[in-house]
C-alpha cells in the first residue's frame, strides 16, 4: 500500500464511506495488471482472523515494468449487517487497507446517527388505545414504535420524548423503537425495553385533555391515595397497586373519595363507579354500574358505601372511578359517559377489590342479585353548582402518526 484515506473519521450506520488509495506492484514487462486491495473492519490495527472483510477493490492497476505506485483510485465501502453474527456493535474501529503483506489503517468512529434509543416508558400497563410515554434519544419523524411486534402510531414531542398509542391487537411484551427502513440490530444501542409492557385487558377510559377535573383522594381502611396539592392532573391513572379488601355478602364497605379542579374553577362534573363482579374484563353486565351520580363538587370529601353480593365469586375484581366535566360538547349528560371511551375533561382511575369467600362459601355462578351503593358527603359543604362549560375546542387534540408520515 502506498497511500490510503477515508472521507471522514466518523461513519454512520446506513451510509457508505468514500475511500481514496494508491497501491504498487512490481512487474517485469509492460501491460496492465490489477492490484487487488482488501478493506477490513477490525478492532485491532492489523488484520486478524476476527477482522471483517468489507470489500475487495480492483480499482488499482499498474501498466509499466518496475516497482511504482499507481495513480489515485476511488471506491466506496459499506458496513456489514453485524459485527459478531447477531448484532452490530457501535464504537471505535480500524478500517484497514491491505494488498499482499502491506497494510495501512485509519481510525474510524462508527455511530448510529438518526437511530433512536429507548431508555424507559410509562405507564407500565395500558389498554388498547391507551397512551404510553417513551423516553430515549434521537426520536425523529423516521422513528417507528412496535408493541411486541405490532406497529404503533406515535407523536414526537422532542428528540428525547415521544407518545405512542397502544395498537389494536397488541399483546404483552417488549416495546421496540427503530429507524424506518433500517434492519440493523445494535449490540450496544438499547432499542428494546428491558421489561415487558403489559396490555391491560380492560377497555380504555380517559379524558382527552388534561385540566379542570381530577380524582384527588381515594382512601379505604386498607390504603390512602392522596394526590391533593401535588399539581398533577392526569387523564387516566392505573392505581391497581391499591387493593380494597371485602368479603362476599359484606354490607357497608366504605371508600372515601374527593375530586379536584386542577387549580381551575369548580366546574360541574359527574361521577360513576363500576365493579367487574364476574371478572370478564368489562363493566357491561347488570349490576356493575354501582354509582351514577350526575353532580359532584370539588374539594368535598364523599363516602361511598356499598355492599358485596353474597354470590360473587372470590378473587380480584377491577374497580373503575370516572369523573367527567360537563363541557357542552363531549359530555352533556351522564349518558354521555360510559365505562369505555374518551370524554373531554376529568379523570378515570382503576383500583382492585379483593373478595374473600363468606364463611361456608360454595363456588357457584353469580346470581341476579343486584349490588347496592350510595354516595354521601363525609366532610365539607357542597356548594350549589352552576353548569359552566369548559371549552373543549381550546385544547389541541394529541396527534398520533405512523413514522414517515407528516
Amino acid at each position: 500500500m502506498c497511500s490510503y484515506g477515508l472521507a471522514s473519521p466518523i461513519w454512520n450506520v446506513g451510509n457508505t464511506m468514500a475511500v481514496d488509495f494508491t497501491a504498487g506492484a512490481t512487474q517485469s514487462t509492460s501491460g496492465t495488471s490489477i492490484v487487488p486491495v482488501d478493506f477490513y473492519l477490525s478492532t485491532t490495527n492489523t488484520v486478524t482472523s476476527s477482522s471483517i472483510l468489507l470489500k475487495r477493490s480492483t480499482k488499482v492497476s499498474v501498466t509499466s515494468p518496475g516497482p511504482y505506485c499507481s495513480s489515485m483510485a476511488h471506491d466506496t465501502l459499506s458496513l456489514p449487517a453485524t459485527t459478531n453474527g447477531s448484532c452490530f456493535a457501535l464504537g471505535n474501529y480500524y478500517v484497514i487497507a491491505k494488498t499482499g503483506t502491506s497494510q495501512l489503517y485509519a481510525h474510524e468512529l462508527i455511530q448510529a446517527e438518526g437511530h433512536p434509543s429507548l431508555t424507559g416508558f410509562s405507564p407500565q400497563t395500558a389498554p388498547e388505545g391507551g397512551l404510553v410515554t417513551l423516553t430515549g434519544t434521537d426520536f425523529t419523524s423516521q422513528t417507528y414504535v412496535l408493541f411486541n411486534g405490532v406497529a404503533a402510531a406515535r407523536s414526537i414531542v422532542n428528540a428525547t420524548t415521544l407518545v405512542a398509542q397502544v395498537p389494536a391487537g397488541a399483546t404483552t411484551g417488549r416495546i421496540r423503537v427503530g429507524k424506518s427502513g433500517s434492519t440493523t440490530t445494535f449490540c450496544n444501542l438499547p432499542q428494546t425495553s428491558g421489561t415487558d409492557f403489559i396490555v391491560d385487558p380492560y377497555c380504555l377510559s380517559s379524558a382527552n385533555y388534561a385540566g379542570y377535573g381530577a380524582i384527588d383522594y381515594v382512601a379505604s381502611s386498607e390504603f390512602t391515595n392522596n394526590t391533593i396539592g401535588l399539581g398533577s392532573c392526569p387523564n387516566y391513572t392505573n392505581d391497581t397497586q391499591y387493593v380494597v379488601s371485602a368479603t362476599a355478602g359484606q354490607v357497608g364497605k366504605q371508600i372515601d373519595i374527593q375530586f379536584g379542579s386542577c387549580g381551575e374553577a369548580n366546574y360541574e362534573k359527574l361521577f360513576k363507579m363500576y365493579v367487574d363482579w364476574n371478572g370478564d374484563n368489562d363493566f357491561a353486565d347488570a349490576g356493575e354500574l354501582l354509582i351514577d351520580e350526575p353532580s359532584v363538587s370539588s374539594d368535598v370529601l364523599y363516602t361511598i358505601t356499598f355492599s358485596i353480593p353474597t354470590t360473587v365469586l372470590p378473587g380480584t375484581k377491577r374497580v373503575r372511578f370516572i369523573t367527567a366535566l360537563y363541557d357542552g360538547s363531549t359530555v352533556t349528560s351522564p349518558a354521555s359517559v360510559s365505562s369505555c371511551g374518551v370524554y373531554g375533561f376529568g379523570e378515570t382511575e382503576d383500583y382492585l377489590l379483593q373478595i374473600a369467600p363468606a364463611p361456608g362459601f360454595t363456588p357457584a355462578a353469580v346470581s341476579s342479585e343486584m349490588p347496592r351503593a350510595e354516595l354521601s358527603i363525609a366532610r365539607g359543604a357542597e356548594e350549589p353548582t352552576v353548569r359552566l362549560q369548559a371549552d373543549a375546542a381550546s385544547a389541541p387534540a394529541p396527534r398520533l402518526t405512523l413514522p414517515g408520515l407528516p
